[in-house]
């Protein structure tokens, strides 16, 4: 029984239902987990695939295994679970092209079935990504940087930061983004990955990452980009060493001197203040004093 595996999931026909007019299982609940060998697999490699609470009442059942990226997918293998619902294959990855895959598998139960949540992995040279713990190869995250959507409703939560702070970004659930997919947060003038998000099942993202200290000041783009889906959205954002820096804020943004200074600088600015008020009390009560003289001499 063959089972195709399309998109960003799984569709699961069985032909010998259909052609017996059974009713296709049910979708239930997920009781167990997938797991994957690794996330980056060597051109041509193999990956191993694993899972659990694939059983029902002690009855055999399967598990088909297969690969999803893009608009193709394909079948890798099926699986006879343990008798405690475990079940582990390896499968051979020779015949995909480099780039941004996803593992899909189904249990099938006979009188319902489940789909595990999929794991996206890589398959390529690790010497082609910015970043080993990325999904994608430099030449693939160059063109997802440059066909981002400035116009998607991404937001953050503050326009300008200072490196080891948080930053929590926020996308709709219209800008494309596949349901459960892994999304990648990226800063770029020099490409940093700051974290992966998980999109919620509407396909909204929303989460925070951290600014790591190594971020040079000036301004950036944010980039968040679906593993699965390709969607790739922008919003800028800036960059400063320390709350006096402004060098690093929005062209055209106003500038708060207040916000913008130093403890030290704060504590100046304060005991000016203060001490203008200060010269104005005393002159307020310099001329409170002298009419009262004037009006005793007066009496």
């Amino acid at each position: 029984m063959r089972k195709l595996f399309v998109g960003g999931g799984l569709t699961a026909v069985a032909a010998g239902a259909l052609i017996l007019g059974a009713a296709i299982p049910a979708q239930a609940a997920q009781p167990g987990q997938m797991t994957v060998s690794t996330t980056r697999v060597a051109s041509g490699g193999s990956i191993t695939v694993s899972g659990t609470g694939c059983v029902a009442n002690g009855k055999p059942v399967s598990v088909d295994v297969g690969v999803s990226g893009g608009q193709w997918g394909d079948h890798l293998d099926t699986v006879t679970p343990k008798a405690d619902g475990t079940w582990s294959t390896t499968a051979s990855l020779s015949a995909y092209q480099d780039g941004a895959l996803a593992i899909v598998a189904t249990c099938d139960l006979y009188t319902s079935s489940f789909r595990y949540d999929a794991k996206s992995i890589f398959l390529g040279d690790s010497s082609k990504w910015y970043d080993t713990n990325s999904a994608f190869s430099k030449t693939q995250l160059d063109s997802f940087f440059a066909k981002a959507k400035s116009d998607a409703g991404l937001k953050l939560s503050t326009s300008t930061v200072t490196p080891g702070e948080s930053l929590t970004v926020s996308v709709p659930d219209d800008a494309g983004y596949f349901s459960g997919e892994s999304v990648e947060v990226w800063a770029h003038s020099t490409p940093v990955l700051l974290g992966t998000l998980t999109a919620a099942a509407d396909g909204s993202v929303s989460g925070t990452v951290a600014i790591p200290s190594t971020l040079p000041a000036g301004s950036h783009t944010v980039y968040l980009i679906g593993v699965m889906s390709g969607t790739s959205t922008s919003v800028p954002l800036a960059v400063s060493t320390s709350a006096s820096d402004i060098s690093g804020s929005v062209p055209g943004a106003a500038t708060d001197l207040v916000a913008q200074t130093t403890p030290s600088n704060g504590f100046a600015i304060a005991g000016i203040a203060a001490g203008v008020a200060g010269l104005g009390l005393l002159a307020a009560a310099g001329v409170q004093f002298a009419r009262r003289r004037r009006e005793q001499q007066n009496h």
